[in-house]
C-alpha cells in the first residue's frame, strides 16, 4: 500500500506512464494577484492570455456549481443539498466510467485504466483539478492531490461539498466497473485533512485504517 510520503510511480502491466507533474499546466502558475484580477474583471479582454481564459473557465465551472448549491440550501436546506450532491457524484462517476470503459472496448476495468482515467478527467477540468497525480500497480490505483477545484477553488465562505460528491461517486465507479473491489477516501481536504488520497482496489483487501470513507462490495445509490 502506498502512503503520501512515497513518490508517485508508473505501474506495471502496460506502457502507460501516469502523470508526474502539473507545473507546466496552463493556468497553474498564475499568481494569486493575477487570479484575483481575473475574477474581479480587472483584466482587459485584449490583454488576456489563454492561461487566463482557461483559469476563468474552470473557475466559472466551480462557481456555477456552488451558486446552484447556495440556492438549494436557501430553499430546501443543507441536508437536501448534501443529498443532491451525493446523487450527482454517483450519477456522474457511474456514467463517466461506463463511457471510459466503452471507449477502451472493455466491460470491466483495471488499475491501469483507472489511473489513466483519473489523469484524463482531472487534466481536462482546469489547473486546480489538474493538480491530481495518479499511479498504479497490479493491485490498485491511487490519486493524490493538494488542490481541488471543488475545494480549494470554491467561493470564499462556502461549505466544501467535495466530500459529498466523492462519497457516492465511489459507488458509481464500482457499479460501472465490477472489477473494482473496493474504493476508499483515505484523506480528503473537505474533511479537514491537509491533502486528498483516494485508493481503488482491484483485489480483495482489508479497509485502510483510518479511511474517511470506503465502498466495499455491492455499491448502490
Amino acid at each position: 500500500m502506498t502512503t503520501k510520503s512515497e513518490q508517485p510511480r508508473s505501474g506495471s502491466g502496460g506502457d502507460y506512464k501516469s502523470t508526474r507533474s502539473t507545473r507546466f499546466y496552463p493556468g497553474a502558475s498564475l499568481s494569486a494577484e493575477r487570479r484575483r484580477k481575473i475574477l474581479e474583471f480587472e483584466v482587459e479582454l485584449d490583454d488576456a492570455t489563454y492561461e487566463d481564459i482557461l483559469f476563468s473557465t474552470a473557475s466559472a465551472y466551480t462557481g456555477t456549481f456552488y451558486a446552484v448549491i447556495a440556492l438549494i440550501e436557501e430553499r430546501w436546506g443543507k441536508e437536501a443539498a448534501h443529498e443532491l450532491v451525493r446523487q450527482l457524484g454517483y450519477v456522474n462517476c457511474r456514467r463517466n466510467m461506463e463511457r471510459w470503459l466503452r471507449r477502451h472496448g472493455q466491460t470491466t476495468g483495471s488499475a491501469l485504466l483507472m489511473s489513466k482515467y483519473q489523469d484524463w478527467a482531472h487534466g481536462m477540468r482546469g489547473p486546480d483539478h489538474a493538480n491530481a497525480i495518479s499511479e498504479y500497480d497490479a493491485e490498485h490505483a491511487r490519486v493524490y492531490r493538494t488542490k481541488c477545484g471543488w475545494h480549494t477553488g470554491r467561493p470564499e465562505g462556502a461549505e466544501s461539498y467535495c466530500r459529498y460528491f466523492s462519497e457516492k461517486g465511489l459507488d458509481g465507479y464500482r457499479e460501472a466497473d465490477t472489477n473494482l473491489k473496493r474504493a476508499e477516501i483515505v484523506r480528503c481536504m473537505s474533511f479537514g485533512d491537509d491533502d486528498c488520497e483516494h485508493l481503488f482496489w482491484y483485489v480483495d483487501s482489508e479497509p485502510t485504517p483510518g479511511a474517511r470513507h470506503n465502498t466495499p462490495g455491492g455499491g448502490g445509490k
